[in-house]
């Protein structure tokens, strides 16, 4: 039996922490497999979830990392030498097949690919975001972004979510084996539901509207981009509404800008709908306005409930949305070109666009290629 080690002490919980402990709970299931999970003590989400898996099949370990991913963490590995030798004692203890390092980015959690090299094991690297710390306008980014590439070079193999991101991760000097996995939903839960009993139910009013859904930080979502937009949106959309769905550092001044720009009574405020099966399909439109993601889950649970998406042509959204519904990150009239185009669009595209989530992003298609690439990797 292949013993699997995951890890991730990251203090942080996001969407690619989501969609992967998906991957590890297909892991856990799979009767060839021993899985341990390696996690940060103090990030509850996280533990919430491997908790959730136990009582799902209840063969998954869970151990508590000495480290903690810090900022400067690539600069910080190099002065790590006592912590680099606890995890790699660690590693060298679990016996580890192959170890799997959960990434947000790529200095999330990379002590763990220096320590599992050390300890002799495979080390596989699932990353969704593949950015520059500079593009992704983190502090002294282009700094940080010095201090990485060896970082680049240390997976045995590495899985990602798109093509972009693949190809992103070569041009930054990854040389081992790339899979994709893209991301999946729950196509049984994500379904087209009529828009005016949804309205009604959920409070939303009538006439155009659209929504941006996701943790409201503006350095990445951009909501700031899409509220100031929409203040100068020409006379056909001048009478939309907004719904804007998520929490976030950024919700006051949100808030404030909405209040400058005289958009209250447009722009509707919701914290995050842990069913939002229920809002999607009350949507005109989705937009991710993002300056860079992954593959949105968002962008497929649309999708799949009947509702064209527009969205910054980059990343998994350049790989899933047609040309039509895609702008230049930023650019306004790209926006409202795009805007128009999906509203107007026959449905014949949004039930294309909804086909090609039912062909190919299903949950259970995701699972079984997770697996299958870790089947794949095992020495």
């Amino acid at each position: 039996m292949k013993h699997i080690v995951f890890y991730d002490d990251n203090p942080d919980f996001g969407g690619h922490q989501f969609m992967a402990m998906r991957g590890v709970a297909a892991a856990n299931r799979c009767p060839d497999f021993r899985t341990t999970f390696v996690l940060n003590p103090n990030n509850d989400r996280l533990k919430a979830h491997t908790d959730a898996i136990i009582q799902e099949g209840g063969k998954l370990e869970v151990r508590y990392s000495p480290v903690v991913t810090k900022k400067f963490q690539a600069l910080r590995n190099h002065v790590s030498g006592k912590a680099l030798d606890d995890l790699a004692r660690a590693f060298n203890e679990l016996q580890a097949d192959l170890i799997v390092c959960l990434q947000g980015e790529i200095e999330d959690s990379s002590l763990a690919l220096l320590a599992g090299k050390k300890a002799g094991c495979r080390v596989m690297s699932y990353i969704p975001v593949a950015h520059t710390m500079e593009q992704m306008g983190a502090k002294l980014g282009a700094l940080r972004d010095r201090t990485t590439g060896y970082l680049f070079r240390t997976p045995d193999c590495w899985m990602t979510i798109s093509q972009c991101i693949a190809d992103m991760l070569r041009r930054r000097g990854a040389d081992a084996p790339i899979h994709i996995v893209e991301n999946g939903i729950d196509t049984t839960r994500f379904v087209p539901r009529d828009a005016a009993t949804l309205r009604q139910e959920q409070g939303l009013p009538d006439g155009l509207l659209f929504g941006i859904c996701g943790r409201v930080e503006f350095n990445q979502k951009q909501q700031h981009f899409l509220v100031n937009a929409m203040s100068r949106w020409p006379d056909e959309l001048a009478r939309a509404k907004l719904l804007v769905v998520g929490d976030g550092p950024d919700c006051a001044r949100l808030k404030q800008i909405i209040a400058e720009l005289g958009l209250t009574e447009r722009i509707i405020l919701r914290a995050w709908e842990k069913q939002p099966e229920t809002l999607y399909p009350a949507l005109d439109c989705l937009i991710i306005p993002s300056r860079f993601e992954g593959f949105p889950l968002v962008m497929l649970e649309a999708a799949a409930c009947g509702v064209p998406v527009i969205g910054s042509d980059n990343d998994g959204m350049h790989d899933f949305l047609p040309e039509p519904w895609r702008f230049p990150q930023g650019d306004e009239a790209g926006l409202i070109n795009a805007l128009k185009a999906a509203i107007n669009n026959p449905a014949a595209l949004v039930n294309q666009q909804r086909q090609v989530v039912l062909e190919n992003h299903t949950l259970q298609q995701f699972e079984d290629r997770f697996v299958e690439t870790l089947v794949r990797e095992l020495p």
